[in-house]
């Protein structure tokens, strides 16, 4: 009987680990790149982000101003983010029909220095991939799938190679190269073992973060379109007003309203980028009158966990290292994949 259920769950995870394998290989490869995103984007298009020229800046207001008076065709015309030095450019994101648009104008001109689909910049494109595998809908779905289909193949991996953890946590168990087959063996469970908690890390961040894929939301194309709401207060003063009441915030990104809710959200952070939850969990509500702060410090734990599921899967926290470390362990889905397969030919060959 033991043998029996030992034998059922080797199957699930051998058949879960090559059906999700080559995807989850795109999808680890994608998230290594994803990890230096920022990094990325400045260096491909630093002229887009960064102007060359000097002087005084034209207010925000006027920037949006001059954004809306452009595209007038546009649904949605908002901040992508705030700049963050004198020299930073002003970034738009905009929507036409749930189509998302960036535009980019220099600060000190006010001239349109580039438009385009948000999805024409790299990082926006391997971000979409990443996530959806650049498919609307069903993209989503699939994803969210892998994340389940991927948490089952490491909890199976748990039962298949129990007598190893042991070992391999100890060094008992040594990388073995003298030929594909035990080559193949002692990469996957060596890296399989040290990676484990890891990757039921990422896997289980990703189901939380993809599970609307299965609500009839993500079936409601128009629920993801949006249209500009009027704004009845200044940009320029309203940041003004949160800098004399909360003097050590730090504006990151600024939500204008929209027709269907006539709030504002800034996000940001106290004093500093928090070592877990990076440099937009802390927010304020604005209501064109009053503010009302929620700051991450101040939220129960349910909130909190929440509010650390995008930092712990992307690795935008903690700095550099943790970068590198997420850098490279992406290509661990890739690993196990290519592995997992051959260990599963040499099983069906022997056979």
């Amino acid at each position: 009987m033991r043998n029996r259920f030992h034998r059922l769950i080797f199957k699930i995870h051998s058949y879960t680990g090559i059906v999700s394998g080559i995807a989850l290989l795109l999808i680890g490869i994608s998230g290594s790149i994803l990890v230096f995103s920022h990094e990325l984007e400045s260096f491909v298009y630093n002229d887009l982000l960064v102007s060359a020229g000097n002087g005084s800046r034209i207010s925000l207001d006027s920037a949006l101003v001059i954004a809306r008076n452009t595209f007038p065709e546009m649904d949605f015309v908002g901040f992508n983010e705030l700049p963050q030095s004198h020299q930073a450019t002003f970034q738009f994101f905009m929507m036409d029909d749930g189509i998302q648009y960036k535009a980019f104008i220099d600060p000190f001109t006010g001239t349109l220095l580039h438009s385009g689909e948000r999805y024409d910049h790299i990082a926006d494109w391997l971000l979409i991939f990443h996530y959806t595998f650049a498919v609307p809908v069903w993209g989503d779905l699939a994803v969210a799938v892998l994340s389940i289909t991927m948490i089952i193949s490491l909890l199976t991996g748990i039962v298949v190679y129990r007598k190893y953890i042991g070992k391999v946590l100890q060094f008992k168990v040594k990388f073995d190269f003298k030929n594909w087959r035990k080559g193949s063996s002692s990469l996957h469970r060596i890296i399989g073992v040290w990676s484990l908690l890891f990757m039921l890390m990422m896997a289980i961040t990703a189901f939380l973060m993809m599970k609307y894929a299965f609500t009839e939301t993500n079936f409601d194309r128009e629920h993801w379109k949006f249209k500009s709401g009027p704004i009845h207060f200044s940009i320029d003063k309203t940041l003004e007003g949160i800098k004399k009441k909360y003097p050590s915030y730090h504006a990151v990104e600024f939500f204008l309203p929209t027709q269907t809710d006539s709030l504002s959200y800034i996000a940001g952070y106290i004093d500093e980028p928090s070592f877990l939850f990076g440099d937009y969990n802390d927010q304020i509500i604005f209501d064109g009158k009053n503010f009302q702060a929620s700051f991450v410090s101040d939220k129960p734990n349910a909130e909190k966990f929440s509010a650390l599921i995008f930092p712990l899967h992307s690795g935008h926290y903690g700095g550099m290292i943790v970068k590198i470390v997420y850098c490279i362990s992406g290509f661990i889905p890739g690993i196990l994949c290519v592995t997992g397969i051959l260990l599963w030919l040499r099983r069906k060959k022997n056979r």
